[in-house]
């Protein structure tokens, strides 16, 4: 049985957090072992699920999947849109926890973001267990590629890098002597990251999450829906 979050952060807290820092997001893939040794060594660490933490210490765990208690283990802060996560993402299109981990560094003012241990699928799957199955395999390569894409959008102007495999095909190479670029745009990444937000004028569960009487929380656009139908007089927006 999976824990509440202990609170009712969003991920909308982390905006501009780590402003001008470097970020590694570290996926489940062989090459993460080798990838890793050519990246900053003063970044934020972002581990997609565990995958990282398996590998060095983390600052973030983001997740697209329920692990539970897996995830919770670790006792770092979890971003995700799960029941479990201590910074909550809303509505958000991405495709894998890898890509969760690129758009939350961004949200966080980092450049550049250097992507790690993401081959999507095309070699081993993790270094442990190179021939197990996932759903990732389901997909072709330009399916993915096509998913990745998307971050173009989601976090415009983003500094993403890669330094080896399937993603050099849309992102540039990971220089260490490369100029930074500009970091997100405050407000931009304010948007991007925020629900709705919400009053509360009683205690209210939605699914894992407690809401309590005069807290102000950011919600999903389907939550909203249900407390407007169900406790019109329990919630109001902001």
């Amino acid at each position: 049985m999976h824990r509440r979050a202990k609170r009712n952060g969003c991920a909308s807290e982390l905006v501009h957090r780590h402003l001008d820092r470097a970020a590694v997001i570290i996926g489940g893939a062989p090459s993460r072992l080798t990838d890793i040794l050519d990246c900053p060594k003063d970044a934020i660490f972002i581990s997609a699920n565990d995958h990282g933490c398996r590998q060095q210490v983390c600052n973030y765990i983001c997740a697209c999947e329920d692990l539970g208690e897996r995830l919770i283990s670790w006792k770092i802060p979890v971003i995700s849109g799960l029941p479990i996560a201590d910074y909550r993402v809303f509505d958000l299109p991405l495709p894998n926890s890898a890509a969760l981990g690129a758009w939350a560094a961004w949200i966080m003012g980092c450049v550049p973001i250097v992507i790690v241990g993401v081959e999507c699928y095309q070699g081993g799957t993790y270094p442990h267990d190179l021939k197990v199955r996932t759903s990732g395999h389901s997909l072709n390569l330009q399916e993915h590629l096509h998913r990745w894409s998307r971050l173009g959008q989601l976090a415009p102007g983003g500094q993403f890098r890669a330094i080896s495999g399937p993603l050099l095909q849309i992102f540039p190479r990971y220089q260490p002597k490369e100029a930074k670029a500009f970091p997100s745009l405050y407000e931009e990444a304010k948007n991007q990251a925020a629900g709705i937000s919400m009053q509360f004028y009683q205690t209210i569960d939605i699914g894992e999450r407690r809401y309590h009487k005069g807290e102000i929380c950011e919600v999903t656009a389907l939550e909203e829906r249900f407390l407007d139908r169900k406790h019109a007089k329990s919630a109001s927006r902001l």
